[in-house]
């Protein structure tokens, strides 16, 4: 019983080695607020992918946050609602669909349909990063 024990303990061991990454944690969040309300409180540095919002008011939520949007050439015009907010604009050739937000090398949020997708988990959004960084390098 004794070795049993301990040949279990060095197994979970040797799986903690080969996936030291937590496994992906996934909230549905239904209402637009507790969107807002996590952006607000639990986020510092922000990659918005799209020229549109992900969560309606998203301006007003930005005070004190490092921002970076990545859109396309063609969606200049359609970030307007960040007039008078400090961010940093990369750009992409023509358009960029869909709306997402990456947070503090941590989260993804997204919207789909009435509800928001909340993602944490690091390795994810380090690829994301990445091929983001890709793409703009691209261009260059």
């Amino acid at each position: 019983m004794r070795w049993a024990v301990f040949g279990l303990a060095l197994l979970s061991l040797a799986l903690a080695q080969v996936n030291p990454n937590p496994p992906p944690q996934v909230q549905v969040l239904q209402r637009e607020e507790e969107v807002a309300r996590f952006v607000a409180f639990r986020t510092q540095n922000l990659i918005l992918v799209g020229w549109g919002s992900p969560v309606g008011g998203l301006e007003r939520l930005l005070t004190g946050k490092t921002l970076v949007v990545v859109a396309g050439t063609q969606d200049q015009g359609r970030l307007g609602w960040l007039s008078g907010r400090s961010y940093t604009l990369r750009l992409l050739p023509g358009r960029v669909n869909g709306n997402f937000l990456l947070a503090d090398d941590r989260y993804l949020i997204a919207r789909q349909g009435d509800r928001w997708l909340l993602l944490d988990h690091p390795p994810t959004v380090l690829t994301l990063r990445q091929q983001l960084s890709l793409a703009l390098q691209s261009v260059r």
